[in-house]
C-alpha cells in the first residue's frame, strides 16, 4: 500500500541526486505506471507517470523491471535516464524490449527540482 502505489509492483531504482537526496521510483504493474517518492525526509510521494507511445514507438506495459542512473549519459541524456523493461510490445503483444527515458522528461512532467 502507500500513496501512489497499486499492486502488484514490479520493479524499484533509485535516481541518486546527492548523497541523500533524488528519488525511488516504483513500477506500478498494476496499472502500467510509475511512482516516484523523494530519498530524503519523510519519503513524500511525488507523483506518478506513464510511457505512452509515439509516432514511432509503443508505449510500455507489464514492466517486470527497472533501472535509473543520474550520471550524464553525453548531450543526449545529461541528467541520466530510466530505463524500463516493456513486456508487453505492440501491435503484435509479444515479445519484449526495453524503453529508454530521458530523465528531464520525467522532471518535466512531475515538477521535480
Amino acid at each position: 500500500g502507500g500513496s501512489g502505489l497499486v499492486a502488484d509492483i514490479e520493479g524499484l531504482a533509485l535516481y541518486v541526486a546527492g548523497e541523500t537526496t533524488g528519488y525511488l521510483i516504483a513500477a506500478v504493474q498494476g496499472d502500467n505506471s510509475f511512482a516516484v517518492y523523494e530519498r530524503q525526509g519523510d519519503n513524500r510521494f511525488r507523483g506518478r507517470f506513464r510511457i505512452g507511445p509515439s509516432a514511432t514507438i509503443d508505449g510500455v506495459g507489464e514492466t517486470d523491471g527497472i533501472e535509473a542512473t543520474s550520471a550524464p549519459l553525453g548531450p543526449r541524456f545529461p541528467k541520466g535516464v530510466l530505463v524500463v523493461q516493456d513486456g508487453l510490445n505492440e501491435p503484435e503483444g509479444v515479445g519484449q524490449n526495453f524503453k529508454i527515458v530521458d530523465w528531464r522528461d520525467i522532471e518535466q512532467a512531475l515538477g521535480l527540482e
